[in-house]
């Protein structure tokens, strides 16, 4: 699978928040509040690294499940809630 994910773009890091998978498929209500609100630049590490990962289904809906190893205070619940907020928005 680790393969798979390297070789395909859709799982490359969100580097910013107004990258195009990012607008796409994120919630616009939750990058605002990430950047007018709270006054984040730019997604942390580990954001930028499961957005794609989490927010990608496959040909029958499925999604993937990610195991993320980060510092405190470094986003991880961020990194896993905003996805989730955002796919219950669409439902």
């Amino acid at each position: 699978a680790t393969k798979e994910l390297a070789v395909n773009e859709t799982y490359y890091p969100f580097q910013t928040f107004d990258a195009p998978g990012c607008v796409e498929k994120m919630e616009s209500s939750l990058i605002r509040q990430c950047t007018k609100v709270n006054g984040f630049e730019k997604p942390s590490a580990i954001q930028a690294q499961c957005w794609p990962i989490l927010l990608d289904s496959d040909a029958k809906g499925r999604h993937r499940d990610v195991v993320g190893i980060a510092e405190t205070g470094s986003g991880k619940t961020l990194a896993f809630s905003m996805p989730a907020l955002s796919l219950m928005s669409i439902d």
